[in-house]
């Protein structure tokens, strides 16, 4: 053999654990823990590419509160304005914020929030939703998620940073569920209808079609 390198797969078994011994530290795994103040459980729901934490928290009388963990460590909780109960989504590479939050004066009733790096919050909420989830966000501040209408039926819907909300609703569905959306503004999530779920890819144009794989009877 001609070449200076060698493969691991030709060490010998011991050899093998010897040069991972070898490796440098950078290699390693390092494992961090941290909880909010007060937290009864701690749930981290999303990382950003500049290593901000955000998740929620639950406390012993009950009530659920979000969180950001910066880079550096610091902890800070947060709920939007009238909120007691705070799930948190996502967070993009500005540090802004998506989740959703339980109205503490209509229980049952969740809207839908937008966090921005500075603080800024924004809570919102398809018309005639009784309940908002938030399921994604993209470096744009477009938030796509479901709402339920007063029959129980699920909708979903984009927002764009603008604050317009359009619908999502696939032909003949039941219910419709986006689930994440990319940078270029193409959703895809799940839908039931006829008994069974299905996938399904929209475009930003609004253009949705079925991408079960073939054969599928349920798709998640």
């Amino acid at each position: 053999m001609t070449s200076q390198s060698t493969s691991f797969a030709l060490l010998p078994a011991s050899a093998f654990v010897a040069a991972l011994l070898m490796m440098p530290p950078a290699f390693a795994a390092k494992f961090v823990t941290f909880d909010p103040p007060n937290s009864n459980d701690t749930y981290a729901s999303a990382i950003n590419r500049k290593g901000a934490v955000v998740g929620f928290f639950d406390v012993l009388d009950g009530d659920r509160h979000a969180f950001l963990r910066t880079p550096d460590g610091n902890l800070t909780s947060f709920d939007p304005p009238g909120c007691d109960y705070t799930t948190v989504a996502a967070v993009n590479r500005k540090g802004d914020i998506a989740g959703d939050s339980e109205d503490s004066n209509e229980p049952s009733m969740y809207h839908g929030f937008l966090r921005t790096a500075d603080g800024g919050m924004i809570v919102f909420g398809p018309v005639g939703s009784i309940a908002t989830s938030v399921y994604a966000l993209n470096s744009h501040d477009t938030t796509v998620g479901i709402w339920e209408d007063n029959q129980t039926y699920l909708h979903g819907f984009v927002r764009a940073s603008s604050g317009k909300i359009v619908n999502i609703d696939v032909s003949h569905a039941s219910d419709t569920m986006p689930a994440v959306i990319n940078d270029s503004g193409v959703i895809a999530g799940t839908y039931f209808a006829h008994n069974q779920v299905h996938a399904f890819l929209r475009t930003r144009d609004g253009a949705i079609s079925n991408i079960d794989p073939p054969g599928a009877t349920y798709v998640e």
